[in-house]
């Protein structure tokens, strides 16, 4: 808006027309006032949501504390149920002693029997034949020896004594005394050992009571059968990892057996304690394997387990 005034002008004494501009200002300091207000709400909020993620943070603190207190709480959990499924395992392999120790306790038996006849003869020959005796039940004393040594290991740490194993004297160990006893005559035993699966990182004696046991199994298996033909193989499937397998050409399992075949104090033995096939499962498991049966298409039980390769290692072939 415009104003005009008229003014006389000191030095001369004549009259001056001036003109002013005014503004009407109240709708800039309404801007302004509704400016402000929005700041002070704006500082308001973000004075509350900075409060909020406070709290939010303090809340995720809280809570990052009690999870990582329930991990280290599940941990110790986790360590105390594995120390009992080991002492469980344990229980069972202390109750199947009996039957993993008895073939070295007949030998040692057969041997001490022999070497009495030998020394009634009193013949210098005799007693070169008594040194190999006894060379031989101090080695199965030993391996009874370890047996027991490796159950008290396995039941307190849960590990077994794991190094690089050449495979094929292994199972021909194993066989030596798996194939023992009448029921083992007429059977016809394969062998097949993949070139590229010669070493093997496990527990000697514990995958040798595997293969005892697997073996055995098979020989009762075929004990009332015509044609008895039995077959280990051992192969490497990947860069990692090797299968061995026992076949056998018995009667095979019924639906029922199979459904109950690795549990606990299942036998379809007479006299058996049904602890076999459970503990053999615990063993390979132990080594990160695992132990699977199926029919053999001819007729009969297969029996298959895996177990690390020597992962690179090196062993001494003599």
């Amino acid at each position: 808006m415009v104003d005009w005034f008229r003014i006389d002008d000191p030095l001369t004494g004549d009259a001056i027309s001036l003109a002013t501009i005014s503004r009407d200002l109240r709708v800039q300091k309404q801007l302004e006032r509704e400016l402000l207000h929005l700041n002070e709400g704006l500082e308001h909020r973000v004075l509350e949501r900075t409060q909020q993620l406070a709290d939010a943070n303090k809340l995720l603190q809280v809570e990052a504390a009690e999870r990582q207190h329930s991990n280290a709480r599940l941990d110790v959990l986790q360590g105390e149920l594995a120390h009992a499924a080991r002492l469980g395992a344990a229980g069972e392999m202390a109750a199947a002693l009996a039957h993993e120790l008895n073939q070295p306790l007949t030998a040692m038996g057969a041997s001490v029997e022999a070497m009495k006849r030998l020394l009634m003869d009193g013949n210098a020959k005799s007693i070169a034949t008594i040194q190999e005796i006894v060379d031989e039940t101090i080695e199965q004393v030993d391996r009874a020896g370890q047996i027991i040594r490796r159950l008290r290991d396995f039941a307190a740490r849960g590990d077994a004594q794991k190094s690089v194993e050449l495979l094929q004297p292994m199972i021909h160990e194993a066989m030596a005394l798996a194939m023992t006893g009448s029921a083992a005559q007429n059977i016809h035993f394969t062998f097949g050992l993949d070139e590229n699966a010669l070493s093997i990182f496990a527990d000697r004696i514990q995958i040798q009571q595997v293969l005892f046991n697997l073996v055995r199994n098979a020989v009762e298996a075929m004990s009332e059968v015509e044609h008895k033909e039995l077959t280990v193989s051992a192969a490497k499937i990947d860069k990692d990892t090797i299968e061995v397998c026992v076949t056998d050409s018995g009667p095979g399992m019924t639906h029922e057996i199979r459904e109950h075949l690795f549990e606990p104090f299942h036998s379809t033995k007479r006299n058996g304690m049904g602890l076999g096939l459970s503990i053999c499962q615990s063993i390979i498991n132990a080594h990160g394997g695992e132990l699977h049966y199926q029919p053999n298409p001819q007729g009969g039980a297969v029996f298959r387990f895996t177990l690390p390769s020597d992962a690179g290692g090196e062993v001494d072939a003599e």
